[in-house]
């Protein structure tokens, strides 16, 4: 599942060098991530009970940025259906943690929807030059079909 602005295209040099060391990963279908988080993760679960059912494992995730959140609460909601959940650039330690240049990102959003009257509201004020730290995160998150002893194989560790 890729991050905030992103699609899956942004995981595919990450996806080959899964491939090549022997795993399967599964894109989950998205060309632009800029959506509601919670319409995201239904949708991300979705996906991976359509994995979990054609392979009969559970799936590992690997998110970057906001992915990783993603990964992380899918992997709370449905720990029947997920292995682990692996954090990349993903700041775990503060709720709504948000990159500078994530925070310009949704700054430049916010004020082109607003000019162009369609929806939305105006930007609140500016924080440190670049808008509100409202909960939007950039990261992507990859699924992978495995069983529980090729994971615990291959253990990752979370990274942030």
């Amino acid at each position: 599942m890729p991050g905030f602005l992103a699609g899956d295209q942004t995981l595919s040099v990450i996806a080959a060098w899964l491939r090549r060391l022997g795993y399967r990963p599964q894109f989950c279908g998205f060309v632009l991530n800029a959506g509601c988080s919670d319409r995201t993760l239904d949708r991300v679960e979705r996906r991976v009970d359509t994995l979990w059912r054609s392979h009969g494992r559970r799936v590992a995730l690997i998110g970057h940025s906001r992915g990783g959140h993603f990964a992380r609460a899918l992997a709370a909601r449905r720990p029947d259906r997920v292995s682990h959940a692996i954090s990349v650039g993903a700041d775990l330690q503060g709720l709504f943690g948000a990159s500078t240049p994530t925070l310009a990102a949704v700054d430049l959003a916010r004020r082109v929807v607003h000019a162009s009257g369609t929806q939305g509201a105006p930007p609140r004020e500016r924080r440190n030059g670049y808008g509100p730290a409202d909960g939007l995160t950039a990261g992507s998150t990859l699924v992978k079909a495995t069983d529980q002893s090729a994971a615990d194989q291959r253990s990752t560790h979370s990274a942030s």
